[in-house]
């Protein structure tokens, strides 16, 4: 399902036991290029993906943000182990568009993280 709706995320299975499954996403916007990687947990479904975006450096004080380059995507009510892959994908794409809209705006709404 997630090739299928995302066509160009790369997955990268770690050859060593232990590792976390990795996907890669390069987001093109009429602004920038971003890569986006995302985490699975060693314990999926029952944890939450983690998102980061590894290019371009996101400006300084980005509401929405765990860290410099850690986008919050959900609250923690908000998923389970049924969330798929591709909606936490669908996910950090939305905060990418709503980032970029804060750029030229000031303004992050309220209802959407995201």
């Amino acid at each position: 399902m997630l090739r299928e709706h995302h066509s160009q995320v790369e997955l990268h299975v770690p050859k060593k036991a232990g590792g976390c499954v990795t996907l890669h996403k390069k987001v093109r916007t009429p602004r920038d290029v971003y890569h986006l990687e995302g985490k699975f947990a060693h314990n999926h479904p029952y944890r939450p993906m983690k998102f980061k975006i590894t290019q371009p450096k996101l400006k300084y004080n980005t509401p929405h943000c765990f860290s410099s380059d850690m986008p919050c995507l959900y609250r923690d009510n908000e998923v389970g182990p049924q969330t798929t892959a591709k909606v936490y994908l669908d996910w950090a794409i939305q905060w990418i568009h709503t980032y970029e809209n804060w750029l030229e705006t000031g303004h992050w709404p309220k209802t959407n993280r995201g």
